[in-house]
């Protein structure tokens, strides 16, 4: 009798882009992010997502979509509050890890706008919730 190898688990990662994508599916072996599912299981496991949480990610985005660029003061504006953007951004990831379980692998992202994105830029949300540094 032969084992079979177990399919690789298909990668989710949270991360914010204009035309309202904010769930992407990483190709499979590399950390490119596609907008859409390409694979059999991704797909499943992305239509299996709760209508609540979706509901809650598309708000998520268009915040983004409306206060990204709003990095620095500007004409007396304060500057964009990227913390509480993330840490909504990072519960909304916990809370896809915890609907998918251990079917597949969680990410969050920070978007390119963020004057700090170089810090914690990206990282895996583990099953109890924890984050750790993604390479």
């Amino acid at each position: 009798m032969t084992e079979r190898a177990e399919a690789p688990k298909p990668h989710f990662t949270i991360w914010p882009e204009y035309g309202q994508t904010f769930l992407w599916v990483n190709t499979e072996g590399t950390h490119a992010l596609t907008g859409g599912p390409y694979s059999k299981a991704a797909a499943a496991l992305q239509r299996g997502i709760s209508k609540r949480l979706m509901t809650r990610l598309t708000e998520w985005q268009l915040v983004y979509e409306r206060n990204a660029f709003q990095s620095t003061e500007h004409n007396g504006r304060r500057p964009y509050d990227w913390n509480g953007f993330h840490k909504l951004g990072i519960d909304l990831a916990v809370q896809l890890k915890e609907e998918l379980g251990d079917r597949a692998r969680v990410f969050y992202e920070k978007p390119d706008e963020d004057p700090n994105c170089h810090l914690n830029t990206r990282r895996e949300v583990l099953v109890d919730g924890q984050l750790v540094e993604a390479e």
